[in-house]
């Protein structure tokens, strides 16, 4: 009892979440929750894309809701060894939003158009990363000992970091999301450049990449946004059933494989790029891209994966990303700085520790309470202001999977996260 007693928030947060997944059992409630989060699928919504972008979300929390708080969760750790491994979460959202945005821009048929993909980015990214901004002002983030450092709280509100990787920021998890942003500026001119040989683009650049490799996480973001784009285009060719099964079957095993650890990174061991301290590895990325390949086309697995509280999960992942660290933070003020963090935690702890599910059952669930506020007031509406300032256009939307890309889907330009 004393372990909950001493985290109050987050067991209050956590209790509020389980409330909600609880309501669910209600047909009216359920209704409401379907017509809020998921009105905009149509027939053309990729099942089980978003419950993907759910549980690599999941891992991001769990590890982080580890790493930062240690040794508060040793005892997790100590039960779920994996845990270490959960920052190949990111890895998943970039191969995701490789998969989603290349779609995304494939449907732009001039400037105009353009314009408008970039708006309905901002309207999708912008706001939420601002709430994060306004967060760490709250919790002294960006103090220089004296009151606020001002060149850097304007670098974080301009993400001056996109161009300058080297420049700090105050939310640690935002260094991934600094290179989205560029893949997001970076994609439609290199589209245009390499138009209909982007597959051939892709495979070039992967290998380039690959034989230059060094052990820098932002090499591993660009290779995993390549993956995601050769998915998308082998999708739009893959037709028969069996061998897209086989994909699905292979990529899950590759998933599974890598997520035991280093010793398991094939292909640094056969000299295919190098070890990266983060576990970014080539293994992931290929397992990752051969599942988004296949899952467009198998109808059995989209709706078994499309269970509403994974899909939800996925719906509010991007908010959850950015909140949660200073969940965290409110948790265990004792971090002090997330991007310095103090770690004076042994002596905050309850007698006894937290139990080894504190964090997956109490901790996790807490997050995702916050992410789900984040969304609905913040983040949902900034996607509708972006859609209505983009009203009528064909590029909004989104394609399916086979064939030629059809017309948009906004479901999938308005929950594609790529973060993460």
């Amino acid at each position: 009892m004393a372990q909950f007693l001493s985290l109050p928030l987050a067991t209050c947060s956590a209790v509020a979440f389980y409330l909600l997944l609880l309501s669910l059992v209600f047909p009216p409630v359920r209704s409401s929750v379907q017509r809020c989060l998921f009105a905009r699928a149509d027939e053309n919504y990729l099942m089980g894309f978003d419950t993907i972008r759910g549980l690599a979300m999941l891992s991001i929390a769990l590890g982080h809701g580890f790493w930062f708080d240690q040794p508060a969760f040793n005892s997790t750790a100590a039960m779920w060894p994996w845990l270490q491994y959960t920052a190949k979460g990111v890895g998943v959202f970039c191969v995701l939003s490789g998969f989603l945005i290349y779609r995304s821009v494939l449907q732009s048929r001039n400037l105009v158009d353009v314009g408008k993909y970039f708006v309905r980015r901002f309207f999708r990214i912008y706001p939420v990363y601002f709430i994060g901004i306004v967060l760490a002002l709250l919790f002294s983030q960006y103090s220089n000992g004296g009151g606020i450092d001002f060149p850097y709280l304007l670098s974080d509100v301009f993400m001056v970091t996109t161009f300058a990787p080297a420049t700090k920021y105050a939310n640690p998890v935002c260094w991934s999301l600094y290179g989205e942003v560029l893949f997001y500026l970076a994609l439609p001119p290199v589209m245009y450049l390499f138009r209909k040989r982007m597959l051939m683009f892709s495979t070039i650049a992967l290998a380039v990449l690959v034989f230059f490799d060094n052990p820098s996480r932002v090499i591993g973001l660009w290779r995993y946004f390549l993956i995601g784009i050769m998915a998308s285009e082998l999708s739009r060719e893959s037709k028969k059933r069996a061998v897209n099964y086989l994909l699905m079957f292979s990529g899950l095993t590759m998933i599974l494989v890598d997520f035991r650890g280093p010793a398991f990174d094939w292909a640094s061991q056969i000299g295919w790029g190098c070890v990266h301290p983060a576990l970014d590895t080539l293994g992931l990325g290929i397992g990752t891209g051969l599942v988004l390949t296949a899952l467009p086309h198998l109808t059995g697995p989209g709706k078994m994966l499309d269970f509403m509280p994974l899909r939800l999960l996925g719906t509010i992942s991007y908010s959850v990303f950015i909140v949660h660290m200073f969940f965290i933070l409110a948790n265990f003020p004792c971090i002090g700085l997330a991007n310095k963090p103090l770690l004076a935690m042994a002596a905050t702890l309850p007698p006894g520790g937290y139990s080894p599910w504190f964090l997956p059952g109490v901790m996790v669930p807490g997050m995702l309470f916050w992410g789900l506020v984040c969304f609905l007031f913040i983040e949902y509406p900034g996607i509708q202001l972006g859609r209505r300032l983009c009203k009528g256009d064909r590029s909004s939307r989104s394609t399916a999977g086979a064939g030629p890309a059809p017309p948009a889907v906004p479901a999938l330009e308005a929950l594609s996260t790529g973060v993460r």
